[in-house]
Formats: C-alpha cells, sequence, structure tokens
C-alpha cells in the first residue's frame, strides 16, 4: 500500500478488470487496475514500496521491460525496472525496505555481488550486499522490521549464529540472533508483521511462543517500540540500570522533569511482565527504585524493563545471572 495505489503481486494474469502478468497496481478506492503495468514472466512473491520505487521478488526472470533474475526495482511512474540489479541466484520469496536498506529472503546462495544463504540486506542505491550476513541453514519466506531489529521467518533451524526454529530476531547491524525464541515447531512460519510490541507470524506452525496454537499467532517482543516518539520532554529519561549483569537486584534511576504518573514494568523474553516495581504517581526530580528478581523466583536469562511517563517509553535490557 502506498497512498491511494495498493500494489499486489501473484500467480495472476488479469486483476482490476485489466490484462495484467503477475503484478499491477489497484487503485484503492475503485479496484481497477491502473496504467502501472511491469509485465513480469512470472510470479511474483513479495513487494515493498520506498518512496517512488517499487521492490518486487519472485521467480521471474524479466520485468519491467529488462532482464532482471528474481529482485528488481521499479519505477513507481513508468513501471520501467531501474539499474538496481542485485541478479540473485535463486528464488526471492520475502522483502523489506529500511532507511537505505533493502532486505531480501529466499532460497538464492549469492545475491549483490556476494554469497549469501538465503538472506541478505543489499544497499538501496548500489545494489551490492551489505556485510550483514546472518547465514540462515534453510530458505527464508518473511521479512519484517521494527527499528534496529530484523525478523526473519521460514524454514531454518538455525540463523545469525544461534539455534532458531524457524523465526528469529536479527539485530539489524551485526546480524546476531538475539535471545527472542518464540520456537516455532511443527511447520515453518510463513508472514510475519511488527505492530508495536507485538509480533504477529502465519504459517504451518502447531506451536509457538510456548503455546499450542495453529497456523497464527501473536508473540510479544517488549523490547520493540514501533511507534514515532514524541519529541524529547525536558530531561525525561531512564538515566541507569545496575548492576548489568545483576545477580538478583537492580537499582533502576529516573529523572521527570514534571510531575508524573510513572510505571516501571519488567518483562521475560515471551512478554510476560513478570514484576511491576513502580505503578505510581511522582513529583518531578531524580527518583530510584529497585527490582530484586530473588522475590520473584526468576531465573538466570534477559530481561527487559520498560520505562513509562508523560506518554513516553524507554525499554532497557538487563541481564539476571543466578
Amino acid at each position: 500500500m502506498s497512498g491511494g495505489t495498493v500494489y499486489a503481486g501473484g500467480f495472476f494474469t488479469s486483476i482490476g478488470g485489466q490484462p495484467r502478468n503477475y503484478i499491477a497496481a489497484l487503485d484503492a478506492t475503485s479496484g481497477l487496475a491502473t496504467a502501472w503495468n511491469p509485465n513480469a514472466n512470472s510470479l511474483l512473491n513479495a513487494l515493498a514500496v520506498s518512496g517512488s520505487t517499487v521492490y518486487a521478488g519472485g521467480f521471474f526472470t524479466s520485468i519491467g521491460v529488462e532482464l532482471r533474475n528474481y529482485i528488481a526495482a521499479l519505477d513507481a511512474t513508468t513501471g520501467v525496472a531501474t539499474a538496481w540489479i542485485p541478479d540473485a541466484d535463486d528464488f526471492v520469496y520475502a522483502l523489506a525496505v529500511s532507511g537505505s536498506t533493502v532486505y531480501a529472503g529466499g532460497e538464492f546462495a549469492s545475491i549483490g555481488g556476494q554469497l549469501r544463504n538465503r538472506l541478505a540486506a543489499l544497499d538501496a542505491t548500489t545494489g551490492f550486499a551489505t556485510a550483514w550476513n546472518p547465514n540462515p541453514n534453510s530458505y527464508v519466506l518473511a521479512l519484517a522490521v521494527s527499528g534496529s531489529t530484523v525478523y526473519a521467518g521460514g524454514d531454518f533451524t538455525l540463523i545469525g549464529g544461534q539455534a532458531r526454529n524457524r523465526i528469529a530476531a536479527l539485530d539489524a547491524t551485526s546480524g546476531i540472533a538475539s535471545a527472542w525464541n518464540p520456537n516455532a515447531t511443527g511447520g515453518v512460519v510463513e508472514a510475519l508483521a511488527v505492530s508495536g510490541s507485538n509480533v504477529y507470524a502465519g504459517g504451518q506452525f502447531t506451536s509457538i511462543g510456548g503455546q499450542p496454537q495453529s497456523n497464527l499467532a501473536c508473540i510479544t517482543h517488549p523490547e520493540v517500540v514501533d511507534v514515532p516518539e514524541p519529541a524529547p520532554i525536558g530531561e525525561l529519561s531512564l538515566a541507569r540500570l545496575a548492576p548489568n549483569p545483576t545477580s538478583g537486584a537492580a537499582r533502576i534511576d529516573y529523572v521527570l522533569p514534571q510531575a508524573a504518573h510513572v510505571r516501571i514494568s519488567v518483562y521475560d523474553l515471551l512478554g510476560r511482565r513478570v514484576a511491576q516495581p513502580v505503578d505510581e504517581l511522582h513529583p518531578a526530580g531524580r527518583h530510584a527504585a529497585t527490582w530484586d528478581a530473588r522475590s520473584g523466583g526468576l531465573g538466570s536469562g534477559l530481561y527487559f524493563v520498560r520505562f513509562e511517563a508523560l506518554g513516553r517509553r524507554e525499554t532497557r535490557r538487563l541481564i539476571l545471572i543466578r
């Protein structure tokens, strides 16, 4: 979706009242196909829009009046393929755009001039693969980006240097898998979407996030904040969280520029709130709270401390060692 246009890709040869091979632009009000017609020669698996560019991935070798192997960038006005040519050596199943980076997932072993197994980050200007290389051991079917995290779904059991069954959260800089591990079993993850701290997954799985859940699930990732941040308000901040790592008790320092209701919550990796050290009105000034995990009987691992006040939110990681 971009403005008043819905871009569609798939296996069709007619859509919106017009002959269109595998890709089309539709008026969001009427549903009729526009004049935009890249005319791919095989099916489309993925589309992503950024500004005046429509990125396409699939099985095609020709699109937008040019030869393009499995991935292309199309002019949103003319439908003609641009000079951006990552030239994948096999199918592309998933695309996501973040800033100047295009993430691509599929079955390829080479893309953007580099050896990249099934997942790559491509420069949106040059089409070259960046150094980012999570190297999954099987194909990638779904991608979503939120802030500094890239979510991947597919059939892999190893990605970003970690054992992860079919779904993972990857650092957008290093490519390393985070501790977030929903562990989908029973089948592949085929679709992903992120909204706020919720990650929605669709596919053929029968269990995910530690629960029996068939085909569709919502997994909370409290570290994610996918909403526009308001302008900074004075010196409002979660100033310090220490010691970190901690063996059981951590001091949480924060600053309020004015009186406010403050909520501090602690979440585990599955998004469950395990503690709420603060949930009350405080005057302006410097404050400190303590979270002692020993009283909750929690085990070692990664936790997320969320600070909320004056309509803003910060989340910090905290490692607990028992």
